[in-house]
């Protein structure tokens, strides 16, 4: 029997401060106020109350506007982007603005507005299912938050990044990053925080069996979320309570809770949250033989679900669906909610839903009558069961024996089913030892980090940083073998070796570096910038911000050299002068290694970049070309050459590499100005060196064309005029003389408003 008796029995709705602060936020307010205000509201709040939080955010970056207020406007712009998401769910425009607000917070130091601009575009990628994406989004948040551990947004990214190892079937790291999440909330005293990361303990406390230690966690959340006036996170508790008292047998105890859960949702306007209450309900009812309400709740939850336009709610509502119609004798209708299930669950790369939903399909076709086809999506079951990390797809494995062995005997294979029974009853017996140690515990999963904790500062950056890192390892692995087979499971062959060799083994191998397929780069910057990793043009939206692209090309201008990151922040921010731009530097960096290896895990070297004394250095190795380089090295050679015609072919090479102005579109940046100048001086010299190569080996004609070629690169060049006019003195070129001086006086009016020196043109 379980207890919940300190949660308070009555259900009356309770004020949600979120709620005053809104009302609050008029232009009454100062705007630094009003702005802060902003980026603290919640999702629930900007999706209950979406044309307030509009309002709110035009006026704010209106009056930002008027006053110059880069900051607020950065403010009203990322609350703008949360308002199209989640009215709208218009992802392209509020990425967009996510971006804008992001550097703007950058620029201007602001630690918190980074936090939060990033803690909202990663969950908006999160409901995407971006997993990976809003992985970086929430990894970047972390590392920037924890260079002021006071940042109410640290325990909030911890949260984030175990969401996300929940949803990539990471439990034992989930765990640990709860409970380090746990800890700085308490130690923060951020009460708002730890409700939430109590509330998730307790509902995975509730999943894996522990049953009074969710009820524990869940009513502490509930008590804060009451006394913090957070009336969203209070209910939330109320159903997850709701769903324990379920599975303990207290059917109409957990309908209480779920009602009133389901009524705050409704009352609220709410989509999300009644999708959760609508299923709930609907479970409830299937476990006690009520399939027709059962089937009326999950359509409602189904309709609630697409209304909020997030594809993991409906996938797991389909799957509570379609054992439902099955019951009712609706096959056919059974087969194809779970068949869209399967659909969906592929699409965001779910793994542990994928195996769910083979078994649930092949248990419809069992109580159909209809054995061999159930065989074949057993088996898919089972394949992608035995597929997953650290014995996580035990439970549907062993189900998915359980049928398999009926559906054979039935099917009239009664030697072939003898080895599945007795690895449901193996497996079975093993999930139950589990559950019964499980139960026992009232805390989450054994923890290794209580070293850390006692011996280190709860807080310290570096050793949060580190231990994330280290946590979201596995985490990283899976997504990139998602990414390359992101529908099929591995094939038996090679599950068994990994089996045999142990997760840890094959972990180990995955992180080194494969150096045999080392993929050249081709770098361009003369005339327009692209970088090409092995015959792929790195995308604007890959390299991530506009300052990864800056970081980057600052490092090529320095190829090889160890750069010092002061000498980086204060070429490529502006005002770095009392601001701590450190993080901002380590992101751009990460984003370059990303879009350079896109495969490159947070913690393997990169074979480009060298972080190391607190200098950066990008060396893209002997493969590579980089055009400017090349064409430096082009110049050196010709003039090494003895030989007239050797020497005029190498600086033509160079010449053709010359296909405009290095980093044109950076004359705003002076560290770029220099090495523009230079390179032009040097494309000048080469051409009046070909000139005079080419007169000299008795082609005037083509002498003149390079000439030509200068002035097009330097108008008013004086030494290309006067040799251009030198090839034209003889008399028999007195017409082409004149009209040369003519354009020469042209360019001299157009660039400078005087006419040409006399020395060049003569007094005439």
């Amino acid at each position: 029997m379980i207890s919940d008796n300190r949660f308070p029995q009555q259900s009356l709705p309770v004020p949600d401060r979120y709620d005053q602060l809104l009302d609050s936020l008029r232009r009454t307010f100062p705007l630094l106020d009003r702005a802060k205000g902003a980026i603290a509201l919640p999702s629930h709040v900007i999706e209950s109350r979406s044309n307030d939080v509009a309002t709110l955010a035009a006026d704010l970056i209106a009056d930002a506007e008027r006053e110059g207020n880069r900051q607020a406007i950065a403010s009203g712009r990322l609350l703008l982007a949360a308002v199209l998401w989640r009215r709208e769910r218009d992802s392209a425009r509020a990425t967009a603005l996510f971006a804008d607000a992001l550097e703007t917070f950058e620029e201007e130091g602001n630690v918190a507005g980074m936090a939060r601009t990033l803690l909202a575009s990663g969950v908006m990628y999160f409901e995407l299912a971006d997993i990976r994406r809003a992985l970086d989004q929430f990894q970047f948040g972390l590392h920037v938050s924890t260079t002021a551990p006071s940042s109410p947004y640290l325990p909030e990214l911890l949260r984030s990044i175990s969401l996300v190892q929940n949803r990539l079937g990471e439990f034992r790291e989930r765990d640990q990053t709860l409970v380090l999440g746990m800890h700085v909330a308490r130690q923060q005293n951020n009460r708002s925080a730890l409700l939430r990361l109590l509330f998730d303990a307790g509902q995975y406390d509730a999943s894996s069996g522990r049953l009074q230690s969710a009820l524990e966690r869940l009513v502490e959340s509930a008590s804060i979320a009451r006394q913090e006036q957070e009336d969203l996170w209070y209910y939330r508790a109320v159903k997850v309570i709701g769903e324990v008292h379920a599975e303990a047998g207290s059917h109409l105890k957990a309908m209480e809770y779920l009602n009133d859960y389901l009524a705050y949702a409704v009352a609220r306007g709410l989509d999300n949250d009644q999708s959760f209450a609508l299923a709930s309900l609907a479970v409830v009812h299937a476990r006690m033989g009520e399939h027709p309400l059962a089937l009326h709740y999950c359509q409602r939850a189904r309709a609630a679900a697409r209304r909020f336009g997030s594809p993991l709610p409906e996938a797991n509502i389909l799957m509570t669906l379609a054992p439902v119609l099955a019951q009712l004798g609706e096959y056919d209708a059974a087969l194809e909610a779970i068949t869209t299930a399967a659909r969906i669950a592929s699409a965001i790369s779910s793994a542990i839903r994928i195996a769910s939903c083979h078994q649930i399909r092949g248990l419809i076709l069992c109580n159909a009558g209809r054995y061999p086809e159930a065989i074949p999506a057993l088996r898919d079951a089972l394949r992608w069961a035995q597929a997953m990390p650290n014995n996580e797809g035990d439970t549907i494995a062993e189900l998915a024996h359980r049928d398999l062995a009926l559906a054979l005997r039935a099917s009239g294979m009664a030697r072939e089913a003898e080895p599945h029974q007795k690895e449901h009853e193996r497996l079975q017996q093993k999930l139950n030892a589990e559950q019964q140690h499980a139960a026992t515990s009232s805390a989450l999963l054994d923890f290794d980090l209580q070293t850390l904790l006692d011996t280190a500062t709860p807080t310290s950056g570096d050793t949060l940083t580190q231990t994330v890192e280290r946590l979201l390892k596995s985490s990283h692995e899976w997504l990139a073998r998602a990414n390359a087979t992101p529908t099929e499971p591995p094939p038996a062959a090679a599950r068994s070796k990994k089996s045999q060799q142990g997760i840890a083994a094959a972990r180990e191998s995955s992180a080194e570096p494969d150096s045999a397929n080392s993929p050249s780069v081709v770098v361009r910057t003369l005339g327009d910038f692209a970088v090409v990793v092995n015959g792929h043009t790195i995308t604007q939206e890959e390299w991530g911000r506009k300052k990864a692209r800056d970081v980057f090309k600052y490092l090529l201008l320095r190829h090889g050299r160890a750069v010092p990151a002061e000498e980086l922040v204060d070429a490529i921010w502006e005002n770095p002068a009392g601001r701590n731009l450190l993080p901002s530097l380590w992101n751009a960096t990460s984003c370059i290694r990303k879009a350079l290896e896109p495969g490159l895990k947070p913690a393997m070297a990169s074979r480009y970049i060298t972080i190391a004394d607190g200098t950066y250095r990008l060396d893209l190795g002997n493969d590579s070309q980089i055009d400017f380089v090349e064409f430096r090295r082009l110049i050196a050679a010709a003039a090494k050459q003895a030989d007239a015609k050797q020497q005029a072919g190498l600086l033509e090479q160079a010449v053709r590499l010359y296909h405009g102005d290095f980093f044109p579109s950076d004359t705003a940046q002076e560290w770029t100005n220099f090495e523009r100048s230079t390179l032009k001086d040097e494309l000048l010299q080469a051409l009046m060196e070909l000139a005079s190569l080419q007169k000299k080996l008795g082609d005037a004609e083509r002498a003149a064309a390079y000439l030509q070629q200068a002035l097009q690169a330097d108008a008013i060049f004086e030494p290309a005029w006067s040799f251009l006019l030198e090839l034209h003195s003889q008399p028999r070129h007195q017409h082409q003389r004149q009209s040369l001086l003519q354009r020469c006086h042209e360019a001299y009016q157009r660039e400078l408003g005087t006419p040409p020196p006399k020395h060049l043109v003569g007094e005439g």
